[in-house]
């Protein structure tokens, strides 16, 4: 689950705490406790979206225009996201793991809305999104298997980002040790 939403849940009990407080509770005891739930929401989020909360005092009143902006689970909304994951395409000369991070991040928008896929299915349209420099991975990875799992695909996706990453940095040592010996010093 992430961040923003444990946060929201959070968001939430404090805001039944709120409207539930004992009668007796002193009324500065429970501006206090709104100040606090208030401050804990607006540092964990991001300026964009600290933008359009920007006037709102409340916990409760930043957690309904965050679910309003946020949450909706309007047919649009649905739509574009929806639209936003079967056109998402990976691109060459980006890290992998920003760009997997980006593909989570539009499934958790999905799934916050309550369209969730089968992770076969996810594997295959992270699969899809990979540049063209990928094809013979993505043909390893897809025939002789029995399933597919979204879980596999990132590991193997990173894996592979690790062992390019290891191998550009054995490049980069070889060129300066051989820089290294034509201008007359020798590192190891």
């Amino acid at each position: 689950m992430s961040r923003c939403v444990s946060l929201l849940i959070q968001t939430w009990i404090v805001k039944q705490l709120l409207e539930v407080l004992p009668a007796d509770m002193e009324a500065e005891a429970k501006a206090e406790l709104n100040k606090k739930a208030h401050s804990v929401v607006i540092l964990c989020l991001g300026n964009k979206v600290l933008r359009e909360v920007t006037g709102d005092t409340t916990v409760v009143r930043v957690w309904s225009k965050l679910e309003t902006l946020y949450m909706t689970k309007s047919l649009a909304n649905k739509l574009y996201l929806k639209k936003k994951l079967y056109t998402f395409y990976m691109l060459v000369g980006r890290k992998t793991f920003e760009q997997i991070d980006e593909f989570n991040k539009i499934d958790l928008d999905l799934a916050n809305i309550e369209v969730k896929f089968k992770d076969e299915y996810l594997a295959l349209l992270l699969l899809t999104s990979l540049p063209a420099s990928y094809e013979h991975f993505v043909d390893t990875l897809l025939y002789g298997r029995e399933s597919l799992t979204l879980e596999d695909v990132m590991a193997i996706l990173n894996s592979k980002d690790v062992k390019n990453l290891e191998k550009t940095r054995s490049h980069l040592k070889y060129v300066a040790r051989r820089s290294n010996i034509v201008f007359g010093t020798l590192v190891r």
